[in-house]
């Protein structure tokens, strides 16, 4: 065999081996993260909603300094000085 072919089923040895683990691992073990279902079934998990659709349809597609801090990634991520800034 050559060292491409062995190369090659390594690798899909390997990744049948993580793929089938892994998932029975994370069967075996449940994850659960605090306020998850709360989260999930409120309007801050709804991406559909007007808080986070209303500036879909305006001219200018940005969102207004004063709502940006909860209402866009980078506006959060600069209200909570991800960048570094206070």
């Amino acid at each position: 065999m050559n060292k491409n072919r062995q190369s090659l089923l390594i690798i899909m040895i390997a990744l049948f081996s993580v793929t089938f683990f892994g998932s029975a691992l994370a069967a075996e073990r449940e994850i659960k993260i605090p306020f998850y279902e709360a989260w999930v079934n409120s309007p801050h998990a709804d991406f559909t909603s007007e808080a986070f659709a209303h500036w879909n349809e305006e001219d200018v597609k940005a969102v207004p300094e004063s709502c940006a801090a909860c209402h866009s990634t980078t506006g959060h991520l600069d209200f909570l000085g991800a960048d570094g800034s206070t």
